[in-house]
């Protein structure tokens, strides 16, 4: 499909096939060159605060850098270095949950151990809550469930009175398995960053978590596999959790489903 593509992303991919990625659920469309990767979406702020992001990002952390970004009819094309590695919902890593979640621990660690004050992006909980509250007001969430609270405005009523204090540090902010990338040695990138800025950790420990019982159990297809006690994935990250804590973002994270 490279001859319906700018010209300025042409001249990169020319002579190079494709491939189509499938994983994940962003709902971008994402084609896999030998060198690159092209995210091909609608233009929305998501997309400009991933520009933004990668951009800072270069040389700060293990992500991938730019090489060309177009917006063009309304489409954003982003094209990225082909990060090395193999995504952690990986059957050779969900088949070792010891393993996953020492990955899944090095890449938060890596995260939220970096400088981040010149951070240009902030995903803390007055950005969260106030885009939740606009999601919830144009009908935009599952109108009803949400553990209990029944609908969306009740949860959103309760998250507003209950929200704990915040510690704000660089963050994914879609801390899921197939957006870390690892080899025999570590971590070795961070993808689809859209979501990262400045945030409390417990963002990515929930969605982490989230997103290992998700992949265990078969929700994403696979067998069923055990789930670790969640102390092993707190016990990697050398911290003793806040239960509490993590359950809020848990429960914040349903309104942006």
């Amino acid at each position: 499909m490279t001859h319906a593509l700018p010209e300025a992303i042409r001249r990169h991919v020319d002579g190079q096939s494709g491939r189509a990625d499938t994983v994940g659920l962003s709902g971008a469309q994402v084609l896999m060159y030998p060198g690159a990767v092209l995210k091909i979406r609608p233009d929305s702020e998501l997309a400009r605060r991933e520009r933004l992001m990668l951009r800072w990002l270069s040389g700060r952390c293990r992500t991938p850098e730019i090489i060309e970004s177009v917006q063009e009819n309304g489409q954003d094309y982003l094209l990225m270095t082909r990060m090395n590695g193999r995504m952690l919902c990986e059957d050779e890593y969900l088949d070792h949950p010891e393993l996953l979640c020492r990955r899944l621990a090095e890449g938060m660690t890596l995260l939220h151990r970096a400088d981040a004050s010149s951070c240009p992006v902030r995903r803390d909980l007055d950005v969260m809550l106030a885009e939740a509250e606009t999601r919830v007001a144009a009908g935009l969430c599952i109108p009803e469930g949400h553990d209990g609270f029944g609908p969306s405005e009740n949860l959103l009523k309760w998250l507003l009175r209950n929200r704990p204090e915040e510690q704000l540090v660089l963050t994914h902010g879609d801390y899921c398995l197939p957006n870390v990338l690892a080899d025999e040695c570590g971590v070795c990138g961070l993808i689809d960053l859209g979501d990262s800025g400045l945030a409390d950790p417990y963002v990515d420990y929930a969605l982490g978590y989230q997103s290992l019982v998700r992949n265990l159990t078969g929700m994403f297809g696979g067998p069923v596999r055990p789930v670790p006690d969640r102390r092993l994935l707190f016990g990697c990250l050398g911290i003793e959790p806040d239960w509490d804590k993590l359950q809020y973002y848990l429960l914040l994270d349903q309104l942006f489903w």
